[in-house]
This record gives C-alpha cells, structure tokens and sequence, in this order.
C-alpha cells in the first residue's frame, strides 16, 4: 500500500473513531456574586476550551432578559464572539451550540420579566432541557441570572433550586464568578454558603478581572476566601480590550467589540485550561 492510500485511511480510521465514541456528558453550572461580574464572558472561555479540545461543546442559558445591546442575549453574543474567533480553524468547524428555554425583552429578573410577558418560567421546563442536552454533548454549560438566589417565577423558585435538583440528580457542579474589587469577599463568601447549605457541589472561584489595571487585593481576596471556603481558585481571566464595551453606534448605545483573535484567545483562557483539563478528565 502506497503512503497516499495509508495516509487516506488513517483519516478515514480516525474520523470513525470519533463517530463511534462515547460523549463524555459532563456538565457545568456557572453562578456569580452578582450581576455583571462577567459570568458570560467565563462562558465564551470555557465553550473556546472545550471546542478547542475536541468537545461537541453546548452553551445554555435557561433565562435571557433583555437584549445584550446589538445581539438579541448572551447566547447569541457567545455564538458570534465564537464564530468570529474561530472561522477557518479545523477543529472548531462543528460550531457551538447555543440554546435558551425562555427569552424576554425586559433586562430585570426573570420573574419580573416573565411577569410583564404573561408568560410563566417552569423549572420542571429548564431541568428537562438541561439533561437533553447534556446527554448530547461531551461538555454543556448552563448560566444562571445574576447570582444564584435570582427568582424565577413569582412562586418564589430560585435559580438554586434548579442548581440544587441538577447537582444532586446527576452531578452538574458549579463555578461561581467573582471579582476582587472592594466588597468582594462578603459578596463571595455569602454566595459559597448559600450554596454550601443546599450541599450544592463547587468546583471553586474563578475571578474576573473587569478593569485593565488588576486589583491589588486579589492576592488578599483569594487567600482569605479560601481560608474561609476551603474552596479552590479554579483560575481567572484578564480584563480583555477586545470584549470591552467601547464601541458606539449612537449617543451613549455601546456595542460589543468581534475583534478577537486566535491568539488572543490562547492567552486569555491560560489561566483556566489546567484546572478545566483536570475537570473534564475526572
């Protein structure tokens, strides 16, 4: 057999093996201290990892309320930031998949959201949805609004309760998203043992750096959260110009920037590749 024919089969044996194997399943919940903290762009991260390691990688946002200024919520700004970055690259060609249970035009809670659009959120609706996906994919990631104790509907359900029935039923730990700006330690520490009292599985802290000059408490911050916590720091992401809102269409409106690259993205997720790369292979 020629080296031409060899090397025909060897792609054709190693796109089989890939067809007939098992998807991994595993499932991450991503919470944070607060609204705004950067809970979507740890997302963006996490879908760029698992895409770039292989994954058939899904992102899922239950509850969407207004409009992330020119996309229509976050889903559809993790899908374009991801498809800008990402176009031409080989092992990226399968593409993220993206989906929401319930959308709303109002940027407040979603039960307030849900309110003025007559339309109830289920969470028997989300955790159905949540387990379809993961079962079809080897990595989905589910964000939450805002922090963990957000209502969903006016019954008083929470974004924990859907957190706590997940975890315990079939192993969706969390990541919580924090920062290191003054009043970060109480805001962190309060939301660790929310979810500690619903025995409610964390992986750890991963901090979002929101400004381009870093903290100089974050060292602090970190060592006395996990005094407090015994809660790892699972990593963190810079302040990245590329997704800062500085772009304008008209008057004070913003637009996010697709200026990302490649590159850029290597570097930025470094911080998170270690701790996700151990994750994934447990």
């Amino acid at each position: 057999m020629n080296n031409a024919n060899q090397n025909e089969e060897s792609k054709g044996n190693s796109s089989q093996e890939n067809l007939n194997r098992s998807l991994l399943n595993k499932s991450l919940i991503i919470t944070g201290v607060g609204t705004d903290i950067g809970k979507s762009a740890l997302c963006l991260a996490l879908a760029f990892l698992g895409q770039k390691h292989g994954l058939k990688t899904c992102y899922y946002k239950p509850v969407q309320c207004g409009p992330r200024l020119e996309f229509s919520g976050d889903a559809e700004w993790i899908q374009a930031q991801l498809k800008a970055v990402t176009a031409g690259q080989a092992q990226f060609e399968g593409g993220l998949h993206c989906e929401s249970t319930y959308s709303f035009n109002d940027p407040v809670s979603p039960h307030l959201a849900s309110s003025w659009a007559n339309i109830k959120i289920s969470s028997k609706n989300i955790l159905k949805s949540a387990e379809v996906l993961r079962l079809s994919h080897d990595l989905t990631i589910l964000e939450g609004a805002g922090g963990p104790a957000v209502p969903i509907n006016d019954e008083g359900e929470l974004f924990t309760d859907i957190f706590q029935k997940l975890n315990h039923q079939n192993c969706w730990p969390l990541l919580i998203a924090t920062h290191s700006d003054l009043g970060s330690i109480n805001q962190s520490y309060c939301t660790w043992e929310h979810l500690s009292k619903r025995s409610i599985s964390i992986l750890g802290f991963v901090y979002i750096h929101r400004q381009a000059k870093k903290s100089n408490l974050t060292e602090s911050s970190q060592k006395i959260l996990n005094t407090l916590t015994k809660c790892p720091i699972f990593g963190s992401l810079d302040f990245l110009t590329e997704l800062s809102e500085n772009g304008s269409n008209s008057g004070s409106e913003k637009q996010d920037q697709i200026a990302l690259s490649l590159e850029v993205m290597n570097q930025w997720v470094t911080s998170l590749e270690k701790s996700f790369l151990r994750w994934i292979q447990t």
